[in-house]
């Protein structure tokens, strides 16, 4: 979990020199091994973890300056899931992607006297949650001189994203550059993963 509280002021010059910073990324997860002979399976891929709880408080005044100057950034993003393993054989089958991750809870709660951007693309707040994307499933291989059977791995599971809740209880929100919001809130769920390719001979 992260949790950031500002009650001072905050002044910050030059690109991407946020006022206040809060992120919670999970790790990725673990490749499955790959896999040979007459009948071979690909390992499955791990999973992987998840995105923690964001929470962030302001109660001062924060006023940046530069291009990609969020005057508050908080997000939580969910690990992605591993590659399942290849494989190769006669009978062949590829190892299942990894699922994604879960991302956690972004809460902002502005209760102070000014948050100020004036460059582009610099949000007053920006809060998101975005799932983790799923493993790519393993490729498989089969040549055989009586039979060949090859199955391609299947995909990870995408990771769901969680709540975003923006307040503003009191004071002012500014902006003056190109796509810069006042308040950017999304949450994104994760992609699925591909499944691997197969091929018999």
């Amino acid at each position: 979990e992260v949790i950031a509280i500002n009650r001072g002021s905050i002044t910050t010059e030059g690109q991407d020199a946020r006022g206040i910073y809060a992120q919670s990324i999970g790790g990725q997860g673990g490749d499955g091994g790959s896999a040979g002979g007459i009948g071979a399976i690909g390992g499955k891929a791990s999973g992987t973890s998840q995105g923690g709880k964001v929470t962030v408080t302001n109660e001062g005044t924060i006023v940046t300056g530069g291009i990609g100057a969020n005057a508050i950034f908080a997000q939580s993003i969910g690990g992605g899931g591993g590659s399942g393993g290849s494989s190769s054989g006669w009978f062949a089958v590829g190892g299942r992607g990894g699922g994604g991750g879960a991302a956690g809870t972004v809460t902002v709660t502005q209760d102070g006297a000014l948050l100020e951007t004036t460059e582009a693309e610099a949000s007053a707040i920006y809060a998101q949650s975005v799932g983790g994307g799923g493993g790519r499933g393993g490729n498989s291989v089969a040549v055989g001189t009586v039979a060949a059977v090859a199955i391609g791995g299947s995909g990870g599971a995408a990771g769901a994203a969680s709540k975003v809740d923006v307040s503003t209880l009191s004071g002012e929100i500014r902006t003056q550059g190109d796509r810069s919001f006042g308040i950017f809130a999304q949450s994104i769920g994760g992609g699925g993963g591909s499944g691997g390719y197969a091929a018999a001979a």
